[in-house]
């Protein structure tokens, strides 16, 4: 080896560090980042407190109620839609308010008859979930899926009488 002419030829390791060091970052990155978030979008739904699931599984055509909070798994051609059962106000668009409003909840014990009636596919249509159960509550009908809370008028409410001792009594007591 001449080394006369300056040139200090570069030291050469065999498969070169950066490419392997290069192949394991994005082997790292795809198994410990893109993994779980694809296996999350795929096969985890989370159901809160006050929901209901309603998971139609597109093979079978099987609905399955997930009616406890937490995670599920479910297949990937499955659609999963979560059905809130707090109540909230559905109104007329009037300027009577006493005779257009109503308070209603969608019950989860009735959730097969709401998919046979509706289909699965009201989750991507223009309809919202509000809207849809508005046409419920003024179709004049009892569903099985629909609790009327309250009807148009003045909130109601239940209240305890409470009857608190009057001043002049505390004193006599004592």
């Amino acid at each position: 080896m001449d080394y006369s002419d300056g040139e200090i030829p570069k030291i050469r390791i065999k498969g070169d560090i950066r490419i392997k060091w290069l192949k394991v970052s994005i082997a790292s990155l795809i198994i410990f980042v893109i993994a779980p978030i694809l296996f999350w979008m795929l096969f985890l739904n989370h159901i809160a407190i006050n929901e209901v699931g309603a998971a139609y599984n597109m093979v079978s055509g099987k609905v399955t109620v997930q009616d406890q909070p937490g995670w599920y798994m479910t297949n990937p051609w499955t659609f999963v839609y979560d059905l809130s059962t707090l109540p909230f106000k559905v109104a007329l668009p009037s300027k009577a308010t006493l005779i257009n409003e109503k308070v209603i909840r969608f019950k989860p014990e009735g959730i097969q008859e709401y998919v046979r009636l509706q289909g699965f596919d009201w989750g991507f249509g223009g309809s919202s979930f509000e809207n849809i159960m508005m046409g419920y509550a003024y179709s004049g009908k009892e569903w099985p899926f629909l609790e009327i809370i309250q009807e148009a008028g003045a909130e109601k409410f239940d209240t305890t009488k409470i009857d608190w001792p009057k001043s002049s009594e505390k004193s006599n007591e004592k």
